[in-house]
């Protein structure tokens, strides 16, 4: 494998100048290696980190078809052994066993050299850090070196900005015309913008946060982000006492009022609320999504049935918060539905994802349930799993094949050989025409 020529390294090294911390909204500037390094200090259970990173190698749209691997859709179901998987116009439009599949004539094929070929990795939980001004001329290093280009190699076709510094609309404005005036292949980004809070909450230590006043204010504060076109909503139930002193949290009257007014636009709520309590009073406001582990205590019985009927994700972040022993195989065994979230800087580590499927299977998941988590579950979390998510006819052509198994061992997940965005290889190996 090829090293990435990440443009501009020195800018972004001195980007990144500290680790993660423990806490679960914390933004870290902090360079991969470093990041990696310090994760697994923390973490003896990560696996060892290949630092021979892919390059992105952008290439023309049109026919392509992998072959030559053994194929894990994401739904679960057993993996198609010498699989195929035929796209055209970005778009999959075959899947099946080679014996059983024609590959159309002029198709560029991408050898999967008996490797593994599943769909792009989506991370639920990303900050993106640095304010971003399109008409800096480092806007673009910052962009294509951090949040895209590193992310993309390692196979993160998705993922999702759940709370950034972006504090008003015209940055997120700013942040979506700077990754479209790059013309280059990136992960698909969605945004939930400033995270939902109210004055004095423990969150706005980290610049990530807006304030409402009361019920009013919060439905005001939804449309504005609404118009401003975020994805989703995300707010902070939580009163933050695990870092020291209790701070002031929304109302319920005001949580039922952001809500009401996100779901009239559309929108799903996403509740950063570590603590037993402070998940159920989420979720019985009407919040859609637990973007942490509800907390280090055991989960009672009625929280994980309610998570389990009503099909709410509940995020990873299993580097901040692990679940009580034996909670995660109880809400699994139950139908609960877990998504990789990593709560990275903006992925400014690409292996972060990486880490945290190792963690996932180190607490009790399989691999097939840790790869669920990380593709079909986290599209549903994202919104998304009409169009992303599983390998099927008719959905984006986001892949990732690796060189072994990850279900003998997840860590074969680090092994990129090559990713296709969109019907784009752009990490390949050497690419034939058919």
């Amino acid at each position: 494998m090829r090293p990435v020529p990440i443009p501009c390294l020195l800018f972004t090294l001195a980007l990144l100048v500290s680790a993660c911390s423990a806490d679960s909204d914390s933004p870290v500037t902090a360079s991969a290696p470093t990041a990696v390094a310090v994760d697994e200090a923390a973490d003896p259970t990560a696996p060892a980190v290949d630092d021979d990173t892919p390059t992105v190698q952008p290439q023309d749209e049109g026919l392509v078809a992998v072959v030559n691997g053994t194929v894990i859709d994401g739904t679960g179901a057993d993996p198609i052994i010498d699989g195929v998987v035929v796209i055209d116009d970005g778009s999959i439009v075959t899947i099946g066993p080679s014996s059983m599949t024609t590959i159309p004539p002029g198709a560029r094929i991408v050898d999967a050299a008996g490797g593994t070929v599943l769909p792009g990795l989506i991370d639920t939980h990303t900050h993106n850090l640095q304010p971003l001004d399109p008409e800096n001329i480092a806007v673009e290093d910052t962009l294509t070196g951090l949040y895209l280009t590193g992310p993309l190699s390692r196979g993160v076709t998705t993922y999702r900005d759940a709370g950034s510094t972006y504090g008003d609309t015209k940055d997120l404005a700013a942040l979506r015309a700077a990754i479209e005036a790059l013309g280059a292949s990136t992960p698909t980004v969605t945004l939930t913008g400033p995270i939902i809070t109210v004055e004095g909450n423990g969150a706005l230590r980290f610049g990530q946060a807006m304030t409402v006043a009361g019920p009013a204010d919060a439905a005001d504060a939804v449309d504005r982000l609404a118009d401003a076109g975020v994805d989703q909503i995300k707010i902070v139930v939580d009163d933050w006492s695990a870092r020291g002193a209790p701070t002031p949290t929304l109302s319920p009257e005001t949580i039922s009022a952001i809500t009401d007014a996100a779901h009239e636009r559309g929108l799903a709520v996403i509740a950063h609320a570590p603590g037993v309590d402070f998940a159920r009073q989420a979720l019985e406001l009407g919040a859609d999504e637990l973007t942490h582990w509800p907390g280090s205590e055991p989960l009672p019985e009625d929280l994980v049935t309610t998570l389990a009927a009503d099909q709410v994700p509940v995020g990873t972040t299993f580097g901040i918060i692990r679940p009580a022993d034996g909670d995660l195989r109880r809400l699994l065994d139950a139908g609960g539905m877990i998504v990789l979230s990593t709560d990275a800087p903006g992925v400014m580590s690409p292996m972060a994802p990486h880490i945290e499927l190792s963690r996932m299977v180190t607490l009790g998941m399989t691999p097939m349930e840790a790869i669920v988590a990380s593709t079909a579950h986290a599209a549903v979390a994202l919104g998304l799993e009409d169009r992303i998510g599983t390998l099927e006819p008719g959905k984006a052509a986001d892949i990732l094949v690796v060189g072994d198994d990850p279900l003998e061992s997840i860590s074969a997940i680090q092994q990129v050989i090559a990713v296709i965005k969109d019907g784009e290889v752009v990490v390949a190996p050497d690419v034939e025409q058919s």
